[in-house]
């Protein structure tokens, strides 16, 4: 009978810096005895984007959103099925279905502010008829797409945190990036997280933008 052993901790750190990106996550997660080495060397992709609530690497997409249930299916309005046909709301939601503009000054460590807040945002109409809300996360390459939905026990920014951690948080070094692209007002980060990059295409319209992008960048 054969037995294998397990390569060495030097052997897998190799392996490891040389792979897609998108799949030395994957094995990162699957396998926390490779976390250590994972987390040990540089992180590369040829394109990183950030938009509200979703995360693009190499074209593959992480995204967070909020899924409405309704208990009678004849009550979903087309509002309701196009957000949920889209990955969910992009915003929290109050008791009675409307979205809580208010949440989203809720600024958490790791947050990078890019953006001043939008004002004056409209409140929603109430949603009439028995309806459960569900975080949902949804993963999608090219045509493929998997989703998973938990209970709405965090709020949203608190959720895509979570997912940017798994990503990017608790490295040694920055995370490398050929073109960085940031179409979001707030990204929601990990603490301590650093991006190297020499294209890095950014939306922001006050100085208080560009310090705040300054300080997550190595070399800017």
């Amino acid at each position: 009978m054969v037995l294998s052993k397990p390569l060495p901790y030097d052997c897998n750190r190799h392996i490891i810096m040389h792979m897609e990106p998108n799949l030395r996550i994957l094995l990162s997660l699957r396998c926390p005895s490779l976390q250590a080495a994972d987390k040990s060397v540089p992180f590369k992709c040829q394109k990183l984007e950030f938009k509200e609530n979703e995360t693009t690497i190499d074209e593959v997409d992480y995204k967070v959103g909020i899924h409405i249930h309704m208990a009678n299916k004849n009550r979903i309005t087309e509002h309701i099925a196009n957000f949920n046909r889209s990955g969910g709301l992009n915003c929290d939601i109050d008791m009675v279905g409307r979205r809580d503009w208010l949440k989203l000054r809720d600024l958490y460590p790791g947050d990078v502010q890019l953006q001043p807040l939008r004002e004056g945002q409209r409140a929603d109409d109430p949603i009439f008829g028995d309806h459960q809300p569900f975080l949902q996360f949804t993963f999608k390459y090219q045509n493929e797409e998997y989703i998973e939905r938990v209970e709405y026990t965090k709020s949203l920014i608190e959720a895509y945190i979570h997912i940017n951690s798994l990503l990017f948080g608790g490295r040694s070094e920055p995370i490398r990036v050929k073109h960085l692209q940031l179409r979001a007002d707030i990204l929601g980060l990990p603490k301590a997280v650093k991006f190297h990059s020499k294209e890095v295409d950014a939306r922001f319209t006050t100085a208080n933008g560009f310090e705040k992008l300054k300080e997550i960048m190595k070399g800017f």
